[in-house]
């Protein structure tokens, strides 16, 4: 993509092919973080989130906080719930002009997560923002989640989430 994209001269059309690239190399992470693992078929979700947030948003000046609990999710739910973050947070980066971005992934009860993505930028219009989560909610629906956008200044998105039955907390 990388490649292709450099043969480009419309910057709409390049900048498209570089969210896509992002993605690719968010997905591609997180199976080489379930490959290093013990079990293929799950990843340490935590520790993944803090480094693609931390990926993302290098170049910022935005203050970042993560608070992510450690939690083993089947790649079924972990590959959606990484494009989701993926979407939310480089959204963030590159349109809403915060001080202060928040991630974070905590247990709700013993079978639900939520991850919430929030800051405190100008927010977007209604039409922004319905475009905005189309991706959201098309992976939250892969998910069966319920997605929350909390309206107001900054950006304020949740997504609540049944775990599979290993994931359960203990």
């Amino acid at each position: 993509l990388a490649f292709q994209a450099a043969r480009l001269s419309d910057p709409f059309v390049r900048a498209m092919f570089a969210k896509a690239e992002s993605r690719i190399r968010a997905v591609a992470r997180l199976h080489e973080s379930a490959y290093a693992s013990a079990d293929f078929s799950e990843v340490e979700f935590g520790a993944y989130l803090r480094q693609l947030v931390r990926d993302l948003t290098a170049a910022e000046d935005t203050i970042v906080k993560v608070d992510a609990t450690e939690v083993a999710l089947a790649i079924e739910q972990a590959a959606p719930l990484a494009l989701i973050a993926h979407e939310l947070v480089s959204n963030t980066v590159e349109h809403a002009d915060a001080n202060v971005l928040s991630v974070s992934l905590r247990y709700v009860s013993l079978d639900q997560l939520c991850l919430n993505v929030a800051d405190d930028g100008q927010g977007m219009g209604i039409a922004d923002q319905a475009a905005g989560l189309e991706l959201v909610a098309l992976l939250a629906d892969q998910l069966r989640a319920s997605l929350y956008s909390r309206p107001g200044s900054g950006v304020d998105v949740s997504v609540t989430f049944e775990l599979y039955g290993e994931e359960k907390a203990k």
